[in-house]
C-alpha cells in the first residue's frame, strides 16, 4: 500500500503493509528488532541483541515467535530470552528444535584491541560451545580462524601471461 500517512496503516490490515520496529539501547546499539505480524500465522517475528562488556555482539540469538502475552503488537518484548527459549521448545512450533537447548551463536575473540575472531560456534548442541560451568553442553565444533605472518621460507612467485600461447611463465620467486 503506497501512503506516506502512519494513520492509514495502523487502521488498515496488517497485511497491507509490513512494520518493523528496531529498539536501541543508551549507547544507540540495537537491543531488539520486530517485525510486526509478519509471520503466517500474523504474530510478530522477535530478534533480540546482547552485548558483552566490551560493546562486542559475542551471542547472536535466532529469531523467534513470542508464545504468550501481544503476540502481534510490534513493541518491545519484555524477556526475549525466555520467550525464544519456550517458541524453541514448542515442538509443534518447531519440530526439528526437539532436544536443543543452544538457541544462538557465538563467536570468541582476540584477547586483544583488534577483536579479532578466533572462533565461531553455531547454534545447536551439536556445534555450540560447551559451557565451563556445565550449564550448557554443547558439541564444541567451532569454525576457527587463524591469523599467521610470512616467515622467511615462505615466497611469492611472480606469473606472466605472454602475448602468444597459453601457458604463464614464471618470472621469478621473492622471498619476503
Amino acid at each position: 500500500m503506497p501512503t506516506s500517512d502512519p494513520a492509514t496503516i495502523a487502521a488498515s490490515d496488517v497485511n497491507t503493509a509490513r512494520q518493523s520496529t528496531q529498539y536501541f539501547d543508551g549507547l544507540g546499539r540495537p537491543l531488539q528488532t520486530v517485525a510486526r505480524g509478519i509471520t503466517p500465522a500474523g504474530r510478530d517475528l522477535v530478534a533480540p541483541v546482547i552485548y558483552d562488556i566490551y560493546g562486542r555482539e559475542q551471542f547472536r540469538y535466532l529469531p523467534y515467535v513470542p508464545t504468550t502475552g501481544n503476540l502481534s503488537d510490534g513493541k518491545f518484548k519484555a524477556d526475549p530470552f525466555n520467550d525464544q527459549s519456550r517458541f524453541y521448545l514448542s515442538e509443534s512450533l518447531v519440530p526439528g528444535a526437539k532436544g536443543e537447548a543452544i538457541y544462538y551463536d557465538q563467536t570468541q575473540y582476540e584477547a586483544s584491541p583488534l577483536n579479532r575472531v578466533l572462533k565461531t560456534y553455531a547454534p545447536g548442541n551439536s556445534w555450540a560451545k560447551n559451557d565451563p560451568a556445565g550449564v550448557q553442553k554443547g558439541g564444541n565444533r567451532p569454525i576457527e580462524h587463524q591469523f599467521l605472518l610470512n616467515t622467511a621460507a615462505d615466497a611469492v612467485r611472480i606469473w606472466d601471461m605472454p602475448a602468444t600461447g597459453n601457458t604463464p611463465n614464471q618470472r621469478q620467486w621473492l622471498d619476503i
